[in-house]
C-alpha cells in the first residue's frame, strides 16, 4: 500500500483561502482556517518564528484508494487536527497514551528483527500492525470514519493509524494545550452555529481520537468546502 502524499501548503497550494491569494476573503483571517491557528493569540506556536512543516504550516494530504498512514504519534506529544475539504471515506485507529507503552512493547514482538536494524523505528511512519492484533495482546483500540467537512483531533502521546477509502483532500497541523481549551472546545462559538455535533463518549473517554462535524450548518464551512485549489 501506498502512503499518503502530503504537500507544503503555503509554498504550493492551500486547501483554505489565504491573505496571498484572496486577501479580500474574510476566510482568508477566519480564526478557524488552519493557517491562522498557530497565530491565534491564546495559541503558544505564536511565538515561534520559522516555518516548521506541520506546526506553524499546515500539510495538505492527497489521499488514494487504500493509501495509508502508519503508527505514529505527533512530534514532543503535542496534539494534532486534521480536517477534510473533501472525497471519500478516511478510517482512522488509535491507541490511547494510557495504552502508548503497551502498544510500543507489542509493535517490539511483533517485528523484533526490524527494530533491531532501526530501533527509532515508530519514528518513521514506516510500519503497519493490524488493530486486531494490537487488541489481542491487550492494547486499547478506538476506531472512526472521517468525511468531508468533519475536523479529527488526536491527543497527546496517542498513537494513531489508518487508510483512506478512495481520493480525499485534507489539511492538516499539529495544536498546542492551549488552542484546544480556548478554541476547540468551543468551536461552536467560533463558527456562529448551535447545531455542532460533539465528540462521541467512547472517542473522548479513550483520549485517542475524536471527530467533531465542524460547523456542518454554518455558512464558514459551505464557503471553505467550496473553495477549490489554484495555483
Amino acid at each position: 500500500m501506498s502512503p499518503t502524499h502530503s504537500l507544503f501548503c503555503i509554498t504550493l497550494v492551500s486547501g483554505f483561502p489565504t491573505l496571498e491569494r484572496h486577501p479580500i476573503d474574510k476566510y482568508s483571517t477566519h480564526p478557524a482556517n488552519l493557517n491562522n491557528i498557530p497565530f491565534l493569540p491564546e495559541s503558544l506556536f505564536c511565538h515561534i518564528k520559522t516555518d516548521i512543516l506541520g506546526m506553524m504550516v499546515p500539510w495538505l494530504h492527497v489521499g488514494m484508494c487504500f493509501s495509508t498512514f502508519c503508527w505514529h504519534n505527533e512530534d514532543h506529544y503535542a496534539y494534532s487536527i486534521d480536517y477534510m475539504h473533501w472525497g471519500e471515506t478516511r478510517t482512522w485507529y488509535g491507541v490511547p497514551a494510557s495504552d502508548a507503552v503497551k502498544f510500543e512493547d507489542t509493535m517490539r514482538k511483533a517485528v523484533p528483527e526490524l527494530f533491531e536494524q532501526q530501533p527509532d523505528l515508530l519514528f518513521h511512519l514506516s510500519t503497519m500492525l493490524s488493530p486486531e492484533r494490537l487488541v489481542a495482546n491487550g492494547v486499547k483500540v478506538v476506531a472512526l470514519d472521517q468525511r468531508p467537512g468533519q475536523l479529527v483531533v488526536t491527543f497527546p502521546q496517542a498513537y494513531h493509524a489508518g487508510f483512506n477509502q478512495g481520493v480525499s483532500l485534507r489539511s492538516y497541523k499539529s495544536l498546542d494545550p492551549h488552542t484546544i481549551v480556548h478554541r476547540l472546545t468551543n468551536i461552536t462559538h467560533l463558527a456562529g452555529s448551535s447545531t455542532l455535533q460533539k465528540p462521541s463518549i467512547l472517542h473522548r473517554l479513550t483520549g485517542a481520537i475524536t471527530v467533531w462535524n465542524a460547523f456542518s450548518a454554518t455558512k464558514t464551512i459551505e464557503r471553505i468546502q467550496s473553495f477549490r485549489m489554484t495555483n
